[in-house]
């Protein structure tokens, strides 16, 4: 069967060294489970499924055992890019307000709770991804280009034609970028409003165009209830191309395809992209960047009961409000980022081929942690006094991807330990030399993705309850006060514990139907907060929490003037240099005894 690959992206805040919960924790997803078949026979609850039967576009998530899953990026070949402009999506999805009509393709459509249709606004105002691109023009940008040689015969900066930068600042799939032998896309392409409205509803979606020999996109279909709705993620996808991002698998491999990184589409970062400016990026957590994206649809509990129902009733399908959705897809995302983030690394290492004319070569060095060897060198220091698990002074993998997953492997039902031994074969192949042993790493790392993914489709199978949310809420309080941790780990930490805390509040009773808030950044922006989610707000101050703090501009883009947030390195910075890891776990021993009241 074929593989799909998906590779790493440094992640570039995170210190060096291994938790205490176990050496490298870098489960990788191996040998990429086949394609997603779904099946249309009921399950025992809808929302988020890793299992093989998933329905339900707003609920569904697939098994990733159940068939060819699609790939990492959303695009389905043969099928066109159309565009926001081509495509007509303002047409239904910029709809201002609750009540009114959506003004569409057939007369008398109106809004009947399902879509919110007003996702075109929410991106433009404020979703950076609709700033992807813009932000190559920036100063930074001009300044990297300066320094990797990426500019035309005058000097001039050409990084916003560099297919590189674009398999992740745009959203056209790689193959219809047309770049030529140095690697840049045409001039007119690079102002065409497909690439330069950065990463919009085709990026994620899949592209939506009908294409040659009567394939059909989804941009038609889409738009007609009984022919769209009640179908198989599996069926939109193989019959149109429209890519399951409700699946917490196939969601988290999307994003992470660039918040962590994908070869096979080209979507790395390089460390001399970062020697030459690029901005660190944060460790991964799927739940919380989608709350702060912010979220532009309603989840299947804030849809109306009666189109609820309705779904149910159609599709066979279950759904229960009390279950813990948003945890279930915590727990797995974690395992995917693992599974990402190693496949990656193995693929770099064995060489994989790339669609890009800039190959990065081994060892790449952003596969490595930052912070083992861009740190302070004071003495006595936490690196030193918690220990290392490799030869001290070699560069190690990340240790975020594996904070979380202790967790999952418990919720699964397995011993935690199990990560460990399980990881001590992937130990060897990158403990033998510096930068790991690159005829055997690549195998180990796809047996370990295989493991990963199998313990993901065991939460799927489960549903999780409010005792099962307590639980979890005590193991993070536990692991926060009593084990070491980098920063980036830390955060992660945080970032779970709301993640849970924030389900357990809205999963006890049925949720009706509601306008998604468009709450954005961390909790401490919010009005009302009760006394652990003020504890929780005040970590702000040692963990840059909230991922929309940055400097808001302006960028000039084809004669207009469009807001940019941009990464602030005093802001992200700083904290990194000032944790210790002592004062973060005297806070959390605050928010553990709240938890006991």
């Amino acid at each position: 069967m074929p593989k799909q690959r998906f590779a790493v992206l440094c992640l570039a805040l995170v210190t060096s060294g291994a938790t205490a919960v176990g050496l490298y924790s870098f489960v990788a997803a191996g040998e990429t489970p086949p394609a997603r078949g779904l099946s249309t026979a009921p399950v025992a609850d809808a929302s988020g499924s890793l299992g093989d039967r998933l329905v339900a576009l707003a609920i569904q998530d697939q098994p990733e055992a159940a068939g060819e899953a699609p790939g990492g990026i959303p695009h389905a070949p043969g099928r066109k890019f159309l565009g926001i402009n081509d495509g007509g999506c303002a047409l239904c999805h910029s709809k201002a307000n609750e009540s009114a009509a959506i003004p569409g393709i057939a007369a008398g459509v109106t809004d009947d709770g399902w879509a919110m249709l007003n996702e075109v606004q929410t991106w433009g105002q404020h979703d950076k991804h609709y700033q992807a691109w813009s932000v190559l023009l920036n100063e930074r940008s001009q300044q990297m280009a300066r320094l990797m040689g990426v500019v035309d015969g005058q000097g001039q900066s050409q990084i916003h034609r560099d297919v590189r930068c674009l398999t992740c600042h745009a959203g056209l799939p790689v193959d219809q970028m047309n770049a030529g032998e140095n690697g840049f896309i045409p001039v007119e392409l690079a102002n065409d409003t497909k690439v330069n409205l950065g990463v919009s509803c085709e990026s994620c979606h899949g592209a939506s165009g009908d294409g040659e020999g009567g394939v059909k996109g989804w941009v038609d279909i889409h738009r007609f209830k009984d022919r769209w709705r009640f179908e198989s993620p599996e069926w939109k996808w193989s019959e149109h191309g429209y890519y399951d991002v409700r699946s917490p698998v196939s969601k988290t491999r999307l994003c992470a395809s660039c918040h962590i990184g994908n070869a096979d589409e080209g979507r790395i970062v390089t460390h001399e992209m970062y020697a030459a400016g690029h901005p660190p990026l944060p460790g991964f957590e799927v739940e919380t960047f989608i709350h702060q994206e912010p979220q532009h649809w309603r989840d299947f509990g804030q849809k109306k009961e009666a189109i609820r129902n309705e779904f149910l009733e159609k599709t066979g399908t279950t759904y229960d409000p009390a279950h813990l959705h948003h945890t279930k897809k915590l727990l797995i995302g974690a395992l995917v980022n693992l599974s990402t983030y190693l496949e990656a690394t193995g693929d770099l290492a064995a060489g994989a081929a790339m669609p890009i004319a800039q190959k990065p070569d081994w060892p790449e060095l952003a596969q490595f942690a930052c912070y083992a060897c861009h740190h302070d060198l004071k003495t006595p220091a936490w690196r030193q006094e918690r220990g290392y698990f490799v030869t001290p002074g070699r560069p190690v993998p990340y240790e975020w991807p594996v904070t979380l997953v202790a967790l999952s492997v418990e919720a699964a039902g397995r011993p935690a330990s199990e990560i460990g031994t399980r990881q001590q074969k992937l130990a060897a192949p990158i403990d033998a030399r510096p930068f790991g042993d690159p005829d055997t790493l690549p195998a180990a790392a796809r047996e370990l993705a295989a493991w990963a993914n199998g313990v993901a489709g065991e939460i799927e199978k489960k549903d999780l309850t409010r005792a099962d949310g307590q639980a979890l809420l005590e193991r993070i309080a536990e692991l926060a006060t009593k084990h070491v941790y980098d920063y980036d780990s830390a955060r992660q930490l945080v970032w779970a514990f709301n993640v849970v805390y924030q389900d357990m509040k809205v999963g006890r009773d049925e949720v009706p139907f509601n306008p998604v808030k468009q709450e954005i950044g961390w909790l401490a922006r919010r009005e009302t907060l009760d006394p652990l989610e003020q504890k929780l707000a005040s970590l702000e101050s040692i963990l840059l929490l909230d991922l929309r703090k940055g400097r808001e501009t302006q960028q000039a883009v084809a004669g207009q003037e469009r807001p940019v947030l941009e990464v602030d390195l005093a802001e992200i910075l700083p904290p990194i240099t000032r944790y210790e890891p002592t004062e973060f776990q005297t806070r959390f021993r605050e928010i553990a005894r709240l938890l006991d009241e």
